[in-house]
C-alpha cells in the first residue's frame, strides 16, 4: 500500500474511544496528517467523548500550524449512533479493534469490498521489517515489556507498542524514515488479533497462555482459542512460534502451526526453548545451550514471572539480543506499573495495584501472593465479561478480610457467590472504595486493587482505574 493514497480519500474511522493514545485517536491522528477526510462515527455520544473529540481538535489545529503547505482536511463527526451512509460511501474503513467483528456496519462495508483495517494491521501493512508479536490471557504486557526491555539493551530505539497503552501508529512515519530497522514488540489482544487475520504474519509470535476470558466478546471459549492462535496463522516454516509447554492444551493446538515451535516451561525441560535445570535458567536454541542466570536472580517474585522471563528470553535470543543482556534484563528487570505493583505504605498499611487483573485468575494469583492470615481488604468488581466467578469468590473468602466491589453486572455475578460468607460493600467511585478502605484497615493490612472484571461503567478503561487508585492512595 502506497501513503498517499490516503491524501484527499474519504475514510471512517469506527469507534473514536476515551484514551487519548488508543487505536481510535492515534488512527484519526495518522490518517489526518497524511491527507485523509477522516469521518469519525461513535456510539458513545458527544458529551461521553468531549475529551476526545476537543484533544483531537486541539492536535489538528496545532498540527496545521506547524505544517501550513499540507493538505489537511478539519475531521468531521457522527456521534451518538452509527449511519450506513458512512459505510458505504467511504474508501478505507478503520474500525476499533473493540468493535464486535459481527457488527451490522461492518457487514455493509464488506458487502461493498471496501478495505477495513484497524491501527495494528494498518501497520502490519505498511512495516515491512520484522515484528515480534505477544498475546495471552495473563502476562502478555508484562511479556512484552521484559523482550523490550532485553531489545532495548542491544538497541535504544526499540520500540513497544499495542494494548500497552499505544496504537503502533504512534510510531510508524519515524520507523518508515529511519535508514535501519530497530526491534517491534507489539502486545495483542484477541480483538486485536481478530483484525490481522488477512495479515502477515509476525517473525515471532509469542502465546504465554490461554484461560478463560473476554467471553462477553468471543461467547465460547473455542472461539476465544481460535482469536488467540490467530497471530501464528499465516507463518512460514522461517518464521517461529514460542508457547508455553507448561499448559497441555497449547502443545495440542501447536501440532497444526506452520512456523517452528519453541517452547518454555517452568517444571520440564524442552527440546528448544528456556526452562529451569538445577536452579538455573537455560536456553536452548538449535544446537547450543546457554545458562543465563539462577532463578534466585530474577528481580520479580513468583513462578508466574519466572514464566515469563522465559519467554522473554527465548524471544529475545531469537531476535538477536545476547545472552549477557538477556541475563542484565532477566536480574534487573522491575516490572511495569498497574500489575501488582506496591504503590506506597502508610501507617503500616501496604496499597497495591494490580488493575489490569481484569479476569478472576490473575486476581486470585494477586491475592495468593499477598494473602498472610486474612489481611487483605480487596477492591474488586466492575462490569462482566460472563467469566465464572466461583473460584474468585473462594479465595475471596478465605484470604480477605473484607471486599469492596464496584458496581456492574460482573459484581453482582461475584456478589451471588460471596452473600453470608464475608463482608462486602458496593461503590460508585474510587474515592469511596479507598474512604472505606482506610475505615476498615490496620497495620499490617494490603489494600489491593485486583479486580477480575473488566472496568468499564465506573471507569473509562482498567486505566483509569489504576490511575484513579494511584492519585487517591498518593494524597494522604
Amino acid at each position: 500500500m502506497d501513503i498517499k493514497l490516503f491524501q484527499d480519500t474519504e475514510v471512517t474511522v469506527m469507534g473514536l474511544g476515551r484514551f487519548q493514545q488508543g487505536s481510535g485517536m492515534a488512527t484519526a491522528r495518522w490518517l489526518i496528517s497524511h491527507g485523509a477526510q477522516v469521518l469519525i462515527t461513535d456510539l458513545k455520544s458527544e458529551e461521553e467523548l468531549k475529551d476526545s473529540v476537543s484533544s483531537l481538535i486541539a492536535w489538528f489545529d496545532e498540527y496545521r500550524a506547524k505544517y501550513p503547505s499540507a493538505r489537511l482536511h478539519t475531521p468531521l463527526f457522527a456521534l451518538g449512533a452509527h449511519r450506513e451512509e458512512d459505510f458505504q460511501n467511504a474508501k478505507f474503513i478503520f474500525q476499533n479493534p473493540d468493535v464486535m467483528p459481527d457488527s451490522l456496519f461492518l457487514h455493509i462495508a464488506k458487502e461493498r469490498k471496501i478495505p477495513i483495517y484497524s491501527d495494528v494491521s494498518l501497520f502490519f501493512e505498511l512495516y515491512a521489517h520484522p515484528i515480534i508479536a505477544v498475546t495471552g490471557t495473563k502476562g502478555k504486557s508484562s511479556t512484552s515489556s521484559w523482550i523490550f526491555d532485553m531489545c532495548s539493551r542491544m538497541d535504544p530505539k526499540t520500540i513497544v507498542a499495542g494494548n500497552i497503552k499505544v496504537s503502533p501508529l504512534e510510531y510508524l512515519d519515524d520507523l518508515l524514515n529511519d535508514t535501519k530497522t530497530h526491534p517491534v514488540i507489539l502486545e495483542l489482544s484477541s480483538s486485536q488479533l481478530e483484525t490481522l487475520e488477512s495479515s502477515r504474519a509476525p517473525e515471532i509470535g509469542v502465546l504465554i497462555n490461554i484461560y478463560p476470558d473476554h467471553l462477553n466478546r468471543h461467547r465460547t471459549m473455542k472461539a476465544y482459542i481460535n482469536a488467540k492462535m490467530l497471530i501464528f496463522k499465516n507463518q512460514t516454516k522461517d518464521q517461529s512460534a514460542i508457547l508455553n509447554w507448561d499448559q497441555q492444551n497449547v502443545r495440542e493446538l501447536a501440532k497444526a502451526l506452520n512456523g517452528k515451535c519453541y517452547w518454555f516451561s517452568t517444571h520440564e525441560e524442552v527440546e528448544q526453548g528456556a526452562f529451569v535445570r538445577d536452579g538455573k535458567i537455560v536456553l536452548r536454541i538449535g544446537k547450543a545451550e546457554e545458562i543465563i542466570t539462577s532463578v534466585a536472580s530474577i528481580g520479580l517474585f513468583g513462578e508466574h514471572n519466572l514464566s515469563n522471563a522465559l519467554a522473554s528470553a527465548v524471544a529475545a535470543r531469537l531476535a538477536g539480543v545476547s545472552a549477557e543482556h538477556i541475563r542484565a534484563s532477566i536480574e534487573q528487570f522491575a516490572g511495569i506499573p498497574d500489575r501488582q505493583e506496591i504503590l506506597r505504605s502508610w501507617e503500616g498499611i501496604v496499597f497495591v495495584n494490580d488493575t489490569t487483573a481484569t479476569q478472576p485468575d490473575a486476581a486470585i494469583a494477586a491475592i495468593k501472593r499477598f494473602a498472610k492470615e486474612n489481611n487483605i481488604i480487596l477492591l474488586a468488581g466492575g462490569a462482566s465479561k460472563k467469566l465464572p466467578m466461583e473460584e474468585f469468590a473462594k479465595e475471596i473468602i478465605k484470604s480477605c478480610k473484607y471486599a469492596i466491589l464496584f458496581a456492574g453486572a460482573g459484581t453482582d455475578e461475584l456478589v451471588a457467590h460471596l452473600r453470608g460468607s464475608i463482608d462486602f460493600e458496593i461503590v460508585d467511585s474510587m474515592q469511596k472504595a479507598v474512604d472505606l478502605a482506610l475505615s476498615r484497615a490496620q497495620s499490617g493490612d494490603i489494600v489491593l486493587l485486583s479486580p477480575g472484571t473488566a472496568s468499564f461503567g465506573v471507569f473509562k478503561n482498567e486505566f483509569d482505574r489504576g490511575d484513579q487508585f494511584k492519585e487517591v492512595v498518593m494524597k494522604f
